[in-house]
């Protein structure tokens, strides 16, 4: 919609990027959870394009992440805006984290306990 400003359409690039991941995964879990009977070519190409999603949602956050705190700096050059961009680089942080334990998760087969309790 060009009517919303770049900072909401990056994020919702974003969220769609993600929700992509979270599809992904999700048919991987279906595909390994037929016991014995699993297209191992289709977890195979599923946790690649899994993996890859992850590193470019990653790098895309951190990127936007570290333009806004730049931005902001020279906006307002105050203890507020420097500890909302330490908040939003905390909260990319938790989500590289969720990402990484997921991609392990698909990756080993294995439940990651941890994860039950973010």
């Amino acid at each position: 919609d060009p009517t919303k400003p770049a900072s909401v359409q990056s994020i919702q690039e974003v969220e769609r990027k993600v929700l992509d991941v979270v599809e992904t995964s999700a048919l991987v879990v279906e595909e390994l959870s037929k016991f014995g009977d699993a297209d191992e070519k289709a977890v195979i190409a599923s946790c690649q394009k899994l993996m890859a999603s992850t590193k470019e949602i990653h790098t895309e956050i951190q990127n936007a992440i570290s333009s806004r705190m730049e931005v902001k700096a020279f906006e307002n050059n105050d203890f507020v805006a420097k500890q909302q961009a330490r908040f939003s680089v905390e909260r990319a942080d938790v989500l590289s984290q969720r990402l990484h334990r997921l991609r392990l998760i698909l990756e080993t087969g294995k439940p990651d306990l941890e994860m039950k309790e973010m």
